[in-house]
This record gives structure tokens, sequence and C-alpha cells, in this order.
């Protein structure tokens, strides 16, 4: 077996994407013919089934020489041309070069090529090279391994000088990619031909013209075949920082949005007007033609921060902070837009694709309860090696989603440009102020997102101190004009409760409300105790012994019963053996309920329905049935379920069961919480912070208490004697439900 890597500096219009090829007799070399109508062969009044272009000439010639080749895609055009011809091929007839990058990758994993013979731009095309070198990205993404033959493409038959100059973009584009170390060779077929005589249309060769194009195709690909073409001597690209784009919107006139990082990447103002900022300058955008327009920035990662002021609401389209997305057809790229039908929602729109090109959408939200008349900071991230897609406003997490692990951000190829205040989808136009927009080739983190935030804070300034355990938030947040109202609201840490407020505001009202008018200052003191409707919190962070303490203050510590002590989603955890393992708390029998436990699941159980918290009794007989379970459905074990059984004044019960398919519930922490409010008789399951399933029991029911065992276990179900096998962690009991922020704030506050 003869390995061989070439390497060909014919000048043409083609590159020629190489590859290392392993020759040997059992394995064809599967040559990838890429393009538009002119790879296709097209000449006008001949079938389909006959058109053959430079394929037929290029594939037999090089039979005849004696090279095993395989031409592959998954277009065949000329098949009853000539019978020992191979027809496979990409040429999409009519398709733009940024047409063509959008579907490439998709076309290699269906048929994986050793070399490319790209021809491409000879429709919709501009003297821009960037549509091509997505192409070549888009190649090197799926393997760079392959070698790309890459044309200097044929010109019009009346002579069009843009396309002379297109091809001298193209090939100075390549040889900088083959200076770091692309496998790329070009070949030039603009004056390969004879226009007067060698075209069959303005655009498309004659059966001359093709030939002309096998023989320049011929001799690159031989030299890649024989193991005679060397690569030129490269040095391997040097990662630049990882901002790509920074756009301060300072300038404040012009219509240029100049880019204050490495790489210029200018934007072009499209009537939006300069106007003050949150810092400095900012563009105002008038919500129906107003944009910023930005080249096109596709990286396996991403980050977008800006901050926006919005105007108004806007019920009929999807308003955007950021562009760069495609909805209809293929899935591309990312978007930063409010909902048309939700106009308080924000969304982080965000399409990522597997090794195989399967393509993942995910939505992360936030709903403001007011996005108009206040300035707002909004980030988002995607980090591939965890597909964690995480979305922050005011420097806060609010919002994680999760793609496959490895999947990388689709990018954006049907359109050459992405913009700033305006959406492609439902032609959403922002109304308002925008300011400080970063982009990045990788995930911040929650820090650098907390400190992009906090970076500018121009205005009136708040002062708070905590005396004792505890935090406050503000509504709005900093920075203030004089006049504004901020409402602050004190939250407790575990074993605390807020007490009283001082400084410029005074008494214990929670939350509370501040005038600006100068200069604020406030404290706010929390005292050790306990909230009166957390009845039981077990962090588990003890790490040895048999107890697991209740930290509510409350006294309802557990025991634990064979679990093993280790690392949990915070600090502690205890594991558990899925054969007889369990903590046992007493019983807690209330007629309202919320439950919440982080949990890392080891393996799936059919036989048994294991639990994360089980205080159920069952029974045949409904009417004898008691308590709640948090558990996994053993015939489905994805599933997590989460049962009450209630009961109205006269004792009649109700069994309701809430539940959510986590598609693969193994090897990963998730978050859950479920609730019962009697005043509604609402039950809900949630996953990861999100409402996944509700059920509705008679209103004013409440939830019958177990009686029939003397405690209640984490870990462990009577029902069908199931044990869960992994790690539990910081279990929470509430007598009542907790709101749908309320278990928002739990989730991300891990």
């Amino acid at each position: 077996m003869k390995k061989t890597i070439v390497t060909f500096t014919i000048i043409t219009y083609i590159i020629f994407l190489y590859v290392t090829i392993i020759k040997a007799a059992s394995a064809s070399t599967k040559i990838m013919p890429l393009g538009d109508s002119i790879t296709q062969g097209f000449i006008k009044n001949i079938p389909e089934d006959y058109r053959v272009g430079y394929r037929q000439k290029l594939y037999l010639d090089l039979k005849d020489a004696g090279y095993d080749v395989d031409f592959v895609g998954s277009l065949s055009h000329g098949i009853l041309a000539h019978p020992g011809f191979d027809y496979n091929h990409e040429g999409h007839g009519g398709w733009s070069d940024n047409e063509v990058a959008g579907q490439i990758y998709t076309w290699l994993v269906a048929n994986p090529a050793d070399i490319i013979l790209l021809h491409i731009g000879t429709n919709d095309f501009n003297t821009s090279p960037d549509d091509v070198a997505l192409i070549l990205d888009e190649i090197d993404t799926y393997s760079k391994d392959i070698i790309v033959v890459l044309a200097l493409i044929i010109n019009h038959k009346t002579y069009n000088p843009l396309i002379t100059q297109f091809n001298n973009n193209i090939r100075a584009m390549a040889e900088a990619r083959i200076a770091h170390c692309d496998k790329i060779v070009i070949v030039d077929m603009e004056n390969a031909l004879n226009y007067q005589s060698d075209m069959d249309d303005n655009l498309h060769p004659n059966s001359n013209g093709y030939i002309k194009m096998a023989d320049v195709w011929f001799p690159a690909v031989e030299q890649i075949l024989t193991d005679s073409y060397q690569p030129p001597p490269c040095t391997p690209p040097v990662p630049g920082p990882a901002l790509q784009a920074y756009y301060a919107f300072n300038n404040g006139s012009g219509t240029v949005a100049i880019d204050s990082s490495t790489y210029k990447r200018n934007g072009a103002v499209n009537g939006a007007v300069w106007t003050a900022g949150r810092s400095g300058n900012g563009l105002s955008f008038d919500g129906v033609d107003d944009y910023v327009l930005i080249p096109r920035m596709n990286n396996d990662e991403m980050s977008i921060s800006a901050w926006f002021y919005k105007n108004a609401n806007d019920t009929a389209n999807a308003d955007a902070i950021f562009g760069g997305s495609r909805w209809v057809g293929v899935k591309e790229g990312f978007d930063v837009r409010f909902h048309r039908y939700s106009p308080n929602t924000l969304e982080f729109i965000l399409f990522t694709r597997d090794r195989n090109g399967v393509i993942t959408g995910k939505t992360a939200k936030y709903k403001f309860n007011n996005s108009v008349g206040n300035w707002y900071h909004v980030a988002g991230t995607y980090k591939k090696t965890t597909g964690e897609q995480k979305f922050y406003i005011d420097g806060k997490l609010v919002n994680t989603q999760i793609h496959p692990t490895g999947n990388t951000v689709m990018p954006l190829a049907y359109y050459s440009d992405m913009r700033i205040g305006y959406s492609r989808s439902n032609n959403g136009y922002f109304n308002g102020i925008i300011d400080e927009v970063r982009l990045y080739n990788r995930a911040l983190s929650t820090i650098e997102v907390e400190n992009l935030y906090k970076g500018v804070a121009p205005g009136l300034s708040l002062t708070i101190t905590t005396v004792g355990s505890g935090s406050v938030s503000t509504d709005p947040n900093p920075p203030y004009t004089s006049g504004q109202i901020v409402t602050l609201t004190a939250k407790a840490d575990q074993g605390w409760i807020f007490n009283h407020w001082s400084g410029d505001v005074s008494g214990s009202n929670n939350p509370t409300t501040l005038t600006m008018t100068s200069n604020k200052a406030v404290t706010a003191t929390f005292v050790t105790g306990t909230s009166s409707d957390l009845k039981a919190l077990y962090t588990l962070n003890e790490g040895t012994g048999i107890i697991a303490n209740d930290s509510s203050g409350n006294g309802k510590h557990g025991t634990v019963n064979g679990a093993t002590w280790t690392t949990g989603k915070a600090g502690g955890g205890l594991s558990f053996d899925g054969i007889d393992d369990s903590v046992s708390v007493p019983r807690m029998n209330y007629d309202e309920i919320s439950i919440s436990a982080w949990f890392y699941k080891n393996t799936n159980d059919t036989t048994y329905a294991d639990a994360l918290f089980g205080g159920y009794k069952w029974n045949s007989d409904a009417q004898f049935q008691q308590g709640f379970d948090l558990r996994f459905y053993k015939s489905d074990p994805d599933t997590l379920q989460f049962i009450v059984i209630t009961k109205d004044v006269g004792g009649i019960r109700s069994i309701k069961t809430t539940q959510k398919n986590l598609m693969n519930s193994v090897s990963s922490w998730f978050h859950a919480v479920g609730t019962y409010n009697k005043t509604t008789g609402e039950q809900k399951l949630y996953v990861n912070g999100q409402l996944a399933h509700t059920r509705t029991h008679p209103a004013g029911n409440t939830i019958v208490p177990l009686t029939s065992y003397s405690d209640m276990r984490i870990g462990y179900s009577r029902v069908n004697n199931g044990y869960f096998q992994g790690i539990i962690d910081d279990i929470r009991i509430y007598d009542r439900a907790l709101t749908d922020t309320e278990v928002q704030e739990l989730y991300t506050s891990y």
C-alpha cells in the first residue's frame, strides 16, 4: 500500500481539493465534479441523459491511462452517452456559489470524495471570493485531507471584465490558503477556451469547449494520482484573537460601522441614525427598514453580546437585535430576536450539526416583564465540547439548551452577510437603539459575560450592601437616570431570612422600591432562620457519615442507608448503587408541595420504577393511594414521572401523572421539579427550569398524606421496589407550589 500526499501548482480557476490518497488495487480514488450547469454539461437542445460536459472525456482519459477512479455525487447526467462512463456528479444547474456552500457538507457525507473538481461562480456572481472561500471552509470542516482542484472559471462569450477580476480574487484567496497548508490546486479555465468558437451560448461551452476543459483538468488530476505533485512549503495558520468583530458605534456619523477588532470587518449602515447609546454613541433603528450589514462570520463555536433599548413591541414581525440565520429550507446560523407572538420574549436561536450533517435547532428564551423603555444587555454563547447553548440577560444566565456533544454551529451560507437590527426570518426590523455589538469564535464563560455587562455603567449609581448571607436583585438594572424607580428584591441564602432595609430605604417590605434622584446606598440585613415554606433542604455536602443534614433549619435530618459520598452537581452529593441504597427522611405531608432535585443517572432500569424521591403508597384501589413520587417509568426508563394523589373535601381521590421523556436520561445532569397548587389544582413537572407537563386535579383538592409508611425515601420508591442508580444532589421540599420564575431561578443558580 502506497500513501501519496499531492500538491499541485497549475494556475487554473479550478480549486483542486486534495486529500491524502491511499492507492491500492482494491480502492478507487473518488473524484467529485462540483459546480453548476457547466459541471452538469449543459448544451441547449441536448437531453439531460446525453449531457456529459467535460466529465466524460476526463473520466475516459483517466481510465485509459490506467487510473482506478470513481466519479461520485448525487446527480447523474449523461447516463445514455457512453456505456463505460461514470456519470455521477454534483453539478447543480442555476446554483450560485453560496447555495453550493450550504450543501457541500451534506453531499460529502452521502458521497465522500478524495478529490474535488470545483468550477463555480457563473450564476449570480460578484467579484468577491467569499462564497467560494466558504465552500472551501465547508470542505475542510468535513475533511482537511480532501484535495480541491479549484478552477478560475470560464468567461462569457461576450467578454466580461468582472469575471477576470473575480478569477484574480479567487487566485489570491486560494494562494493565501495554500500558504497556510490548505490542500488546493489552482487551474486556469478562463484562458483555455476560444470564446468565439468554443461557446454554445454566452455562458456554456459547446462540445469542443468542454473537451478543452477536460484537457485542463487531466494533468492536475494525473499529477495527484502519480505522486508527482508536491505541496509547496507552507506555514500552518496561527489562530487569531477570539474577538471576531466589535461594533462600538462611536464614530457618530457616516455610513460605516467601524469594527474595532483586529479583523476590521466594517459594516454598512442602512438607514439607522446615530444617537446617544449605552456608552458613547449608538445607532437608532426605525423598525421599518433600518439595519447594519456586516460580513458573514461562521465559526464552530460562538458568542454574541449587545446592549439594546427597545422603543416598541411588534406583534407582526420577529424583530431582531442580530440576524444571522436562515429559517426556510436548510436551517443555518443563529439569530437574537423577539418573538412576534410574544413580543416581550427574547430568543436566541441556534442551529448546529453533527459529523453526519444532521442539524439540531434550539431556542433559548427569556420573557421580560416589559422589554420596552429600558437598556438591557444580552449575550448568547455556544460551546461544541459540551453542546451547551447559553443565554444571558444583564450578565445573568437565564436559559441553557443542550445540543448533541461535539456539534458545531451550522454555518450561514445561503446569505452573503449578517445583519444588526434585522432578521430575514419574518422580516423583523428592530425599533430602538443598539450599541456595543461583539462577536467571538468561542463560548465566553459566565464570568466573562458578567464582566461585559459590568464594563459599562454610566449614570446614577446604586450601592447595595448586605449584612448576613443573602443577595439583592434590582429591576431595572443599572445605570439609572434621575427620577427612575428601581425595585429591590432581597433573597436569603440557605439557613437565613431577610430582616430589614436601611440606608436610603427603610422597613421590611420585600420587594421594595426606590426613586433615583441622586446616587443612592442601601443595606439589606439577613438573619439566621428558616423560610416559612422551605420545609427541608438536603445539600448533601457533608462528605462523610450517615446523616444527611436538613439545611432548612427545620431539623428533618435524613439517615443514609448504603449510599456513598461523592462529587455532586455543586459541592458534594450521594451516589446510589441501584440495588439497596436510599436516604430515609421524615414524612412531609402538606396540602401543596414542591420537590426539586438534581440527578445524574448511570443506567436505565426496565424492571423497576427507580425513584429520585419516594413518598407514595400504591394500592389497586385508587381510593387507598397516598402521597407523591418523583421517579422513572420502568417500561420507558427515559421518561421521568411526577405522581400526585389528591382528595376533595369528601375524600374522593384524584391520581395524576405528569411526565417528560428525556430521550436520553443517562450520563448527564438534569434538574427536576414537581409542584402542586391546591387553589388551581395544577400539577406541574419541570426539567432544567422549563415547564414540561401540566395536569389538573379538581380545584381545591389537597394532597393525600402518606400515613402507611413511617418515612419517605431519597433514591428509592416502594412502588415496584425502585432503587436509583446514579448521583442525587440538592433535594428541596416546599409546602407550596413554586412559580415558573422560582423554578427557573433554582435551575440557573447552579
